[in-house]
Parts: structure tokens; C-alpha cells; sequence
């Protein structure tokens, strides 16, 4: 994937925003052009080099204007803060972005759904259902690791209460008790860990044989 460039913001005041990434800036240039075309817009020359115009965040080349419509050229990859439109922010391609007009929103966009920047989704389901699958058997993974580490600390925890973590399916709660009995070994005197040792290799075998 080539680097972006330059930014295209397109504030709509009447519309969500549209951001739209160009590989040069003539290019962001030209599409500004092109989408202010028919709108009896203020166009002003430029460079294509100098950005003359301070912004909160750096500076910006204003590139056109209507009065409801004001766009920008900003150097790099650059998301605008959210108070700028409650409608949002959306991402889209070029062509996408002359569809979109002084109030078209795209597909599947909700306004004021969401502070963040909105791209839209152009995964298939399949590879959807492929990344939750993937999520899950990941999470079935550190669970297994949480699990297998804390068996490393059976004796702090005592076989009733070890069974009743084998049982637990909250992952937050058991990396809590992992941590906590990782601390409570560390303090531990030397003859005190040989002890708790000497009782977590009784529980492992005591579950090996007999389960949770």
C-alpha cells in the first residue's frame, strides 16, 4: 500500500465530513477541483508545495469554499477533531467522495453514531466469520496459558480454591489471582516456597487423576 500523502477534508456544514487520502498533492488539489465543479465556488491558485494556513495541528492549504462547504489540504495522514461535525467523519475514496456531494452520506453510515472516524466495512462475511473464529480460538489459547500458569501456584491457592478457578471462564478475574499468587511467592522465604511447591505438585496430581 503506498503512503498517504495528503489529506482532502471536505467540511460540510450540512453533511458529515468527508477525508479522503491522495498520493500527491496535485492530486488533492485536483480532486478539490473537481468537487467543488458547479458549485459557484471560491478556488484559489496554489503551488502544490506551501502550506500557508495554520491549523490546531499543524498547517493546511485552504483549497476551496462555498458557504456551506470548506475544504482543505493537509500534508500526510491527518483526522480532524470530532467537535468540527456531530454529524462525524467519514473515509472514503475519491470517486466515492464526488458521489457523495454537498449531502450525500455513504452506505451504511450512521450520523452522530460515533466520535471516531468511520471507514466503511469491506471485508466479506466469510472472512469475517474467519477473524471471530480466529478471535475466539485466540482466546481460547490465553485462556489455556492463564489456566496452565496458575496450576504453577496450586499450593498458594489451596485444592478447594483451585478448583473453583479451573471452573471460572472470567479471564480478567484469574490473571488478577495469577498476578496476586506470582507476588505472593516472590515474598515468600526460601523453606516457604520448597513447602508451597512441595503442595502444588500434590494438586497437580490430585487433579491429573481426578479432574476440577
Amino acid at each position: 500500500m503506498r503512503p498517504v500523502f495528503a489529506t482532502l477534508w471536505i467540511h460540510r456544514a450540512e453533511a458529515s465530513g468527508i477525508l479522503v487520502h491522495c498520493y500527491s498533492n496535485d492530486e488533492a488539489y485536483q480532486l478539490s477541483c473537481d468537487y467543488l465543479q458547479d458549485m459557484n465556488a471560491t478556488i484559489p491558485d496554489w503551488d502544490y508545495l506551501t502550506f500557508p494556513d495554520h491549523t490546531e495541528e499543524g498547517r493546511c492549504f485552504h483549497s476551496g469554499s462555498t458557504p456551506s462547504i470548506q475544504i482543505s489540504i493537509h500534508p500526510g495522514s491527518y483526522v480532524p477533531a470530532p467537535f468540527w461535525n456531530e454529524r462525524g467523519t467519514v473515509l472514503v475514496s475519491a470517486h466515492e467522495a464526488l458521489n457523495l456531494g454537498e449531502h450525500g452520506e455513504p452506505e451504511g453510515f450512521q450520523p452522530e453514531e460515533s466520535s471516531g472516524l468511520w471507514i466503511k466495512e469491506t471485508r466479506t462475511h466469510e472472512r469475517l466469520d474467519e477473524e471471530l473464529s480466529d478471535y475466539f480460538r485466540l482466546g481460547e489459547f490465553e485462556m489455556k496459558d492463564t489456566i496452565n500458569n496458575l496450576m504453577k501456584y496450586a499450593g498458594i491457592f489451596g485444592d478447594v480454591a483451585m478448583s473453583d478457578l479451573l471452573r471460572s471462564k472470567d479471564f480478567a478475574y484469574l490473571n488478577s489471582e495469577l498476578e496476586m499468587a506470582k507476588n505472593i511467592y516472590k515474598e515468600m522465604s526460601q523453606e516457604q516456597q520448597v513447602n508451597t511447591d512441595r503442595l502444588t505438585l500434590e494438586i497437580q496430581d490430585y487433579f491429573l487423576k481426578y479432574g476440577a
